[in-house]
């Protein structure tokens, strides 16, 4: 008699548990490094728009920070920098706009959009004198 091999029902059960099982821990592992990586990428974007707001403030005569936004307005979409982040690439994730402007302060913040709106960290924000906020304290 010829012996037959093979998986049987309960082999292929397990298996399948065992996939399900990694799958359920490495999907939200591998989306939350998604999330961080475009968080990064939103920050960095955060801290080149306030060396633009610095060039912008020894530019002006006299020295203002304010008439950086879109319009020659002080809050919005900024003028002298990118309004969206990541800064190369089609798919945005991040407005950056200018929340408070004035002779001598601002205030800078990056809000989720797209694949990022539910983000914990939420909106962020950078200030003239490098206080840097968010949703969740662990984002910056």
């Amino acid at each position: 008699m010829k012996k037959l091999f093979g998986f049987t029902l309960i082999d292929i059960l397990i298996t399948v548990a065992l996939i399900g099982i990694l799958a359920a821990i490495a999907v939200p592992m591998y989306s939350e490094h998604v999330a961080k990586t475009r968080r990064r990428d939103a920050q960095s974007a955060l801290l080149q728009f306030q060396n633009a707001m610095e060039r912008y403030y020894t530019e002006q005569s006299p020295s203002t920070y304010t008439g950086a936004a879109t319009g020659g307005t002080d809050t919005g979409f900024p003028e002298i920098f990118e309004s969206e982040a990541p800064l190369h690439g089609e798919t945005k994730f991040y407005n950056l706009q200018i929340t408070d402007a004035s002779t001598t302060t601002y205030e800078l913040s990056a809000s989720p959009k797209n694949g990022q709106a539910d983000d914990r960290c939420g909106t962020m924000t950078v200030t003239n004198t490098g206080e840097k906020t968010a949703g969740d304290t662990n984002c910056w």
